[in-house]
């Protein structure tokens, strides 16, 4: 036995609840009592649990006698029974032991651990605890608070899990599933156990489908349960454990979400039926409405009318008729039904059917009244609608085209309309009744008859067509049993077998035409169209039989080669309900493609509509080769320049090539199938070029035409008629040839034929002219020189005014020719213009205003400085006498780069036909005056040509400027507009140079020499006259008449001048002879003559370096200066 003297029996136990709290853990969960005993029965080691209970703490327990804790009676037993288990062995056994006074009662529980003994103790409240809950009802699971293992399981738990209680102890409720809770199930509930946990209030969760994912409980082993959370409490109000209940409500949610649908239901059945429940309590007053009520009377969800509110809704016309209706149900409790028309809250009018019954309260008095209220406002409408209907139905089978009566049983007449009256033989009065059989043709024998008693007799609809001889009328007769008897319909189809028997004519027709015949319905477009007949050539032609293509698509006729963009404009005009005609290619069942002209129309029904499309087909295939073959040819005559154009005999044109429609402008299909006289042809020398191909069979000549645009044009035309094989005319091919520029092109070489040929004349005139001038302005100023004042003097004075005009007349002459000598320079244009400014606008006059436009940047040009001077101011004063009542003249400079299609196109802007491209400073002088129409522009350059009065022009003035610039390798245009002036282009060479300086003009010199000087000249005349005046002035002179002479007179001696004339007969000018000269004499002074320079000097623009020229006529003191000039270079110089 285990003494209870080792008990510290003078130590007083601690106060309970201060021990309680100091040996419970922190985390609230209650600590295990656990104790290790020696033999003797005391205390070797306790855990904090096994102190609390016995009120004290673990370390103040050890090494006393456990029986001296326990209440005197309950320690003595457990000594006794400790020591016998010593004594005799054994597993173990337990005792309820009293601890603390009595206020602690435990469970002891003893065993033998490696042959030790060790103590569990449990308080009793707990095992009380313990026993209660796992006899509980519910499936429960007692989780620790901090890691929610579990601590205990409910016996329930265990038979619906199927487990045992050890087999759940201690592990994570979240692996008491096999294979483990899905995470979101887990998580769920984690989150759940931690807010219990942390917060000591209990949860419930939403129901949970297992497995997871299950949408509802009706799959077979899935069920729903619901997980309550629960926290327990300890003294110190801490959570020590949580009760976790799992319950299934599998059943309960099937019930609840049946429940759900059956609501949903009633109430998509109210608002399809539009039935609404009411209850009206006697009592207070009140009507109450369901939710389809209210949307019924237009009244907010849940709105509770008072009996006098409900009744006002009814209609004044149906309120007495229901007041009085509810009083009677009041009063002796029978139900009701009722249909009436209301006003809604909204002012709606809408039909009713109210549905009511009485409910008696204990007292047998009846206190509700309670029912149904459906909208029936649509199926009155309806019946109002069916009884209009069945009006007009009666009206209108009475005033039907076709024959309608009814029978009775007995074949009698109940009805006959109109129709029917009058094919039966009956009068507007005759009374009904009559048997049907009694009536002429419908007799029982007769074929009408027979066939009706028959389908009476079998109660079937019978339909046939039968002939009625006693009106001679085919009818339609369809007859159908009804309801004690039969209804007939008779309609006269004579007509129609009439159209019947023409159509299979028609057909009989068709079906021997060689054309192919295809009668579609009318589709949607093109493809849908389906074949409901066709004819025996398109079986020939396509190889398809009829009964294969009957109910297909027109495509079927369609291959690899059929043009995808006709069937696509045959789909538009089928979709438009328009008639197409269109040549396509087809192909045949075996493949073959073969052409054929399609005309597709339209065939409408009496109302418009189209109902069906009939094709027919043409094989084309043979004229499509032949068509190939001449656009093949057409293809070619299409590169022909020459423009061909046939014409049948009628006027139309029937072919032109592409050459014809540049030729004229208009495109060819404005011209195919029309007449040809929209392009009326002239026949440059009379007569009638038709008549003429008609009588001979060809014709050759020039037409005036007219372009589309309206210009003009001249052609070569070869018309040659085209015959028929009987030798009629078919046709005229007509081939053209564009000579306009041709002719225009020779007549501007006439034109300058015709002015080289009056520049030769006047050259040669002005040559001779200037030689005499020459001997007469000599003489004439020695004359001057030697007379006295007085009427001789005077009349030497007028001999050398009247010689030096007629040496200005040469000089435009010379000009316009293109043979005067030029001394072409370097010049600044702007710079010229500007010193020639002040004296052109004395010269124009105050009445017209001078405006200078020069261009900055502009080129240097290489032109004669005095001759462009001149050119100018000819082209001012033109524009002043242009405009004898004032205005304006402008003179614009600007540079100008042509390339050659630039220069092209200044040509066609009246540039001329000559004008080359190259850089060119361009002056232009443009006045207001009064204008030049085009003939006038087109003569304007020729020499004497003036439109001036007498006397007032000589018409050199623009042949002058013509001839220069062309002689300067320029070209000159003119632009006029009658009515808003002319515009004249001068188009100066430019150059890269730069212009010299300037020298001051040297005095001439009138002194003479000694020098020896070798004269040639072929005009005797002048050569003697310059003789005299060179040996006057003191020089050696040898005279000879040509080039030959002067050549054997250098070889023989030795001159200081040769001075010699430009144009000489011989062979050889002047200009040769100084070359030769110079050859013959190294550093030959040479000084040339002429009143012009033929095309030598004009070719060279220059005498050759050291070469001078002296223009005839001259003065002797211009021949004095010269000679000094030309004799005094230094020899060898080359500076001219």
């Amino acid at each position: 036995m285990v003494s209870r003297a080792a008990a510290p029996a003078a130590t007083p136990a601690p106060d309970g609840a201060e021990k309680r709290a100091a040996t419970t853990p922190s985390d609230g969960r209650v600590p295990p009592a656990v104790a290790t005993l020696d033999e003797a029965g005391r205390i070797e080691d306790a855990s904090p649990g096994f102190g609390a209970i016995l009120g004290a703490d673990a370390g103040d327990v050890r090494g006393t006698d456990l029986a001296a804790w326990m209440v005197l009676e309950d320690g003595a037993r457990w000594a006794a029974a400790f020591a016998r288990w010593r004594r005799e062995g054994g597993e173990g056994f337990a005792a309820e032991c009293r601890f603390q006074g009595g206020a602690v009662r435990a469970r002891l529980g003893a065993t033998a651990l490696a042959g030790h003994p060790v103590v569990v103790a449990e308080r009793m409240a707990a095992i009380c605890f313990r026993s209660v809950f796992e006899a509980a009802p519910g499936a429960c699971l007692v989780l620790a608070p901090d890691d929610f293992r579990v601590l205990g399981a409910s016996d329930a738990y265990l038979a619906a899990a199927g487990t045992t209680r050890p087999a759940v102890l201690g592990r994570p409720v979240f692996d008491l599933v096999p294979g483990g809770l899905p995470e979101p199930l887990a998580a769920a509930l984690r989150a759940s156990l931690g807010r219990v946990a942390r917060g000591g209030t209990g949860e419930e969760m939403p129901p949970q489908r297992w497995p997871a994912g299950a949408r509802g409980a009706e799959p077979s082993g899935e069920r729903a349960w619901s997980w309550l959370n629960l926290p327990v409490l300890d003294e110190a109000g801490r959570v020590s454990c949580i009760i976790h209940r799992s319950e299934d409500v599998t059943e309960r949610e099937r019930d609840r979400l049946r429940l759900t649908q059956a609501l949903r239901l009633q109430r998509v059945a109210e608002r399809t039926a539009r039935l609404g429940g009411w209850e009206a309590a006697l009592g207070s007053g009140l009507v109450t409405w369901s939710a389809e009520a209210c949307a019924i009377l237009d009244l907010a969800p849940g709105h509770v009318s008072t009996l006098r509110e409900a009744l006002l809704f009814v209609t004044p016309e149906s309120r007495a008729g229901l007041r009085a209706t509810a009083r009677a149900c009041i009063r002796n409790g029978t139900s009701f039904a009722s249909e009436f028309e209301v006003a809604t809250a909204r002012g709606w009018r809408k039909w009713i059917r109210l549905v009511a019954e009485a409910e008696r309260d204990e007292a047998g008095r009846v206190a509700t009244l309670s029912g149904a209220l459906q909208n029936v406002s649509e199926r009155r409408a309806a019946e109002e609608a069916n009884r209009r209907l069945s009006e007009r139905l009666a009206v209108r089978v009475g005033s039907l085209a076709d024959a309608f009566l009814t029978l009775d049983g007995g074949f009698r007449i109940t009805y006959a309309n109109a129709t029917a009256r009058e094919v039966l033989g009956l009068g507007p009065e005759d009374p009904l009744g009559r048997s049907l059989l009694d009536c002429a043709g419908f007799g029982g024998s007769g074929p009408i008859g027979i066939r009706l008693q028959a389908a009476a007799r079998e109660q079937r609809t019978a339909r046939f067509e039968e002939f009625l001889r006693e009106s001679g009328r085919w009818l339609d007769v369809h007859a159908s049993p009804a309801e004690g008897g039969m209804t007939v319909t008779l309609h006269d189809v004579t007509e129609r077998r009439r159209e019947r028997e023409k159509l299979r004519l028609l057909e009989a027709c068709v079906a021997r035409m060689d054309d192919m015949v295809v009668i579609t319905d009318a589709g949607p477009d093109g493809e849908g169209l389906r074949i409901v007949f066709v004819n025996d050539a398109f079986e020939r032609r396509t190889g398809h039989a009829r009964a294969d293509v009957l109910g297909r698509p027109l495509a079927v006729l369609q291959g690899p080669r059929t043009q995808a963009a006709e069937v696509a404009r045959i789909r538009g005009a089928v979709a438009a309900g328009r008639p197409v005609r269109a040549e396509m290619i087809n192909h045949t069942r075996a493949g073959e493609a073969f052409w054929v002209e399609l005309d597709l129309q339209p065939v409408a029904d009496r109302g418009g509509a189209i109902t069906h499309w009939v094709a027919v087909s043409r094989e084309i295939t043979e004229r499509r080769r032949i068509q190939t073959r001449l656009e093949e040819q057409a293809a070619l005559l299409d590169q022909v320049g020459d423009g061909i154009v046939v014409r049948r005999i009628d006027g139309t044109v029937s072919y032109m090539n592409q050459a014809a429609e540049r030729l004229h402008g208009w495109r060819r299909e404005d011209w195919l199938g029309r007449p040809a006289a929209r392009l009326p042809p002239e026949e440059a020398g009379g007569g009638d070029p038709v008549a003429s191909v008609l009588a001979d069979g060809a014709w050759t000549g020039q037409l005036v035409q007219r372009r589309r645009d309206g210009t003009s044009l001249v052609v070569e035309a070869r018309w040659t008629l085209m015959r028929h094989a009987d030798g009629s005319p078919r046709a005229i091919l007509a081939v053209s040839t564009d000579i306009t520029a041709r002719l225009e092109l020779e007549a501007r070489l006439r034109q300058s034929q015709r002015l080289e040929a009056v520049g030769q004349l006047t050259g040669g005139v002005a040559h001779d002219f200037n030689n005499l001038l020459t001997v007469i302005l000599g003489n004439a100023e020695i004359l001057m020189e030697s007379l006295e004042a007085g009427e001789l003097r005077e009349m030497a004075e007028m001999t050398m005014s009247a010689a030096e005009r007629g040496a200005a007349l040469t000089s435009r002459l010379l000009s316009f020719s293109r043979r005067q000598a030029l001394d072409p320079k370097v010049v600044e244009v702007n710079a010229l213009l500007s010193q020639l400014g002040a004296m052109l606008r004395r010269t124009i006059g105050e009445q017209v205003e001078l405006r200078l436009r020069p261009a900055p940047d502009l080129w240097c040009a290489l032109i004669d400085p005095p001759q462009l001077e001149s050119a100018v101011l000819n082209l001012c004063l033109n524009a002043r006498d242009a405009m004898p009542a004032g205005g304006r003249v402008t003179i614009a400079t600007r540079n100008l780069d042509l390339d050659p299609a630039e220069a092209a196109a200044e040509r066609a802007r009246g540039g001329g036909d000559d004008l080359a491209p190259g850089r060119y400073v361009v002056v232009e002088v443009v006045d207001t005056g009064a204008g030049m129409p085009p003939e006038v522009v087109s003569r304007a350059f020729e020499p004497f040509f003036t439109t001036k009065e007498v006397g007032q022009g000589s018409g050199l003035g623009l042949s002058m400027v013509y001839g220069f610039m062309k002689q300067s390798g320029g070209h000159v245009s003119i632009n006029s507009v009658p009515g808003l002036g002319t515009a004249i282009r001068l188009f100066v060479p430019s150059t890269h140079a730069r212009p010299a300086a300037l020298l001051a003009p040297a005095e001439a010199r009138d002194a003479g020499g000694w020098e020896r000087i070798l004269l040639v000249e072929d005009d005797p005349l002048v050569r003697d006259h310059v003789a005299a005046q060179l040996r006057e002035m003191g020089y050696r002179v040898a005279l000879v008449g040509d080039a030959a002479e002067a050549l054997g007179a250098l070889r023989g001696g030795t001159f200081d001048l040769l001075f010699t004339d430009v144009v000489m007969p011989g062979g050889m000018n002047g200009l040769d002879l100084a070359g030769e000269a110079r050859r013959l004499h190294p550093g030959l002074r040479v000084l040339l003559t002429s009143g012009y320079t033929d095309s030598a000097l004009s070719r060279h623009g220059a005498p050759e370096p050291g070469v001078r020229l002296l223009r005839k006529p001259y003065r002797r003191r211009d021949l004095a200066d010269a000679v000094r000039r030309a004799i005094e270079r230094p020899r060898g110089d080359a500076a001219g």
